[in-house]
């Protein structure tokens, strides 16, 4: 893409679903400041930000091949494009390398990075220049920008844009099993980590309350490799719901933009229903839910209350089983969903 005489800057966020989704605000910032405005995630996450709105260029780094080799093609690219700025929203050893050597006139990464020294400009501490309060990872990503003088606030909306395509296949799919739009519940049972994920059978009891109690249908879904968690929770459900097997990313965006509400662990297809506005019943484990809670759109969040949370969450170090999502009970969750029920 031919670029307008304006400076250009490419925010480099690597991994995270959850993450590239709540950067938008970041690329809305600076494409307000009338900056040209770029993006390079990995190619599982590509489908969110394809056609935004506030994206001039997208670049991808592939996720098959050899892991160098792509590096290197991605570097005399980035070296070819020759932008003004690279932020490096990531901080591990890629993105802090391709920061590097992009032949950027100026490096922007967070002072607490391992690799802190390849950035000619280092963002402090994120609670410093957030008034030293706790900071959510929206304001964390939108620090560069701030300690480069950006004006940030009002900070702006998550966005993503939804496929044509994909919003048609989904309605289709929607209509054949009798389901109308924004009429349904969607319960995305799946997390990263045993410590966040809570129980199928609470799950499923869930579903069964609301469709008994709202007369609200269900469908149940997760992503790749969580077919058997989706068919779990549907069998221990006394009304079938709507099984939808892992959809790629760009249609099930566009299946979490049509729910009515979404109930679903700390994970980032929950972060996808906040960009959504859709109101959002969050289960939380392990993490801090000041950083990762759902942002900006109708939400309950629920939370056990013990000294141990937040925690890196790979595994419980303390009991014989995570205790921070297992003990969280069905009723609990369901005063959540009440809660919320002139939203639905």
């Amino acid at each position: 893409m031919s670029r307008e005489p304006r400076q250009s800057i490419l925010f480099i966020r690597l991994r995270s679903l959850g993450d590239t989704v709540l950067m938008t605000p970041a690329l809305q910032v600076a494409r307000r400041a009338g900056m040209h405005t770029a993006a390079l995630v990995e190619e599982p996450f590509a489908a969110l930000l394809k056609g935004h709105p506030h994206l001039h260029e997208l670049l991808v780094m592939p996720s098959q091949g050899w892991a160098w080799a792509n590096r290197l093609r991605m570097l005399r690219r980035l070296r070819r494009l020759s932008f003004d700025l690279v932020v490096d929203l990531h901080g591990g050893s890629t993105a802090a390398l391709l920061t590097r050597f992009s032949g950027a006139r100026r490096r922007v990464g967070y002072a607490s990075a391992r690799f802190k020294d390849w950035y000619d400009v280092k963002t402090p501490d994120s609670r410093q220049l957030w008034n030293n309060r706790p900071v959510h990872t929206v304001e964390h990503q939108l620090s560069p920008l701030l300690h480069l003088g950006l004006p940030v606030e009002p900070i702006p909306q998550l966005h993503l844009p939804v496929d044509e395509g994909a919003l048609a296949y989904v309605e289709q799919l929607l209509t054949a099993s009798g389901f109308s739009d924004r009429s349904f519940a969607l319960i995305h049972p799946a997390a990263a980590f045993d410590t966040k994920q809570w129980a199928a059978r609470h799950f499923a009891e869930i579903g069964d309350r609301l469709q008994e109690r709202f007369k609200l249908p269900v469908a149940v879904t997760a992503g790749p490799g969580e077919k058997v968690l989706v068919e779990e929770v549907g069998a221990l459900m006394k009304r079938r719901p709507l099984l939808i097997e892992p959809l790629p990313l760009d249609r099930f965006a566009a299946l979490v933009s049509r729910c009515a509400l979404y109930l679903g662990n700390d994970s980032g297809p929950m972060h996808m229903a906040a960009a959504f506005k859709r109101p959002v019943v969050a289960v939380f484990g392990s993490s801090d839910w000041r950083v990762w809670r759902p942002w900006n759109t109708p939400h309950r969040l629920i939370k056990a209350d013990l000294p141990c949370i937040p925690c890196p969450g790979y595994t419980c170090h303390l009991y014989d089983q995570p205790r921070c999502i297992r003990s969280i009970g069905v009723d609990q969750v369901w005063q959540a969903v009440e809660e919320l029920a002139d939203t639905i």
